[in-house]
């Protein structure tokens, strides 16, 4: 669930580093967050993130990518209100495709690091996960 939650990351290094993500100028444990996410390529296929005002540790992520290219699919992330590390993470996705088919998720209360994932995704069609 983990590799999931952060299949988009690139080049992502947590507490202490500098992540490179799809957010600008976001502090991540007193580190510095680049935002390189426009048309970033992955798997040949262009990614678009058009996050605005992304905050982490207690705060609202607000994602309203839209169209994403994710392995020649398409993924519609439109999360509300995510939260990470202890607190609680809100992903009301539809129909995001992943590996050409359809995965929704809708799952409330997930935690990262130590803490208990939450899943209930439907219409997992291919549930392979692929580490990047």
């Amino acid at each position: 669930m983990l590799v999931l939650a952060l299949n988009l990351i690139l080049n992502t290094k947590i507490h202490g580093t500098t992540r490179t993500d799809v957010i600008k100028n976001t502090k991540i444990h007193v580190t510095t967050h680049t935002d390189v996410s426009k048309n970033t390529k992955i798997h040949g296929t262009t990614h678009t993130d058009v996050s605005k005002n992304t905050k982490i540790h207690g705060t609202t992520h607000t994602d309203v990518s839209k169209n994403a290219k994710r392995h020649g699919t398409t993924h519609t992330d439109v999360s509300k209100s995510t939260k990470i590390h202890g607190t609680t993470h809100t992903d009301v996705s539809k129909n995001t495709k992943i590996h050409g088919t359809t995965h929704t998720d809708v799952s409330k209360n997930t935690k990262i690091h130590g803490t208990t994932h939450t899943d209930v995704s439907i219409e997992h069609q291919d549930t392979r996960y692929y580490t990047y």
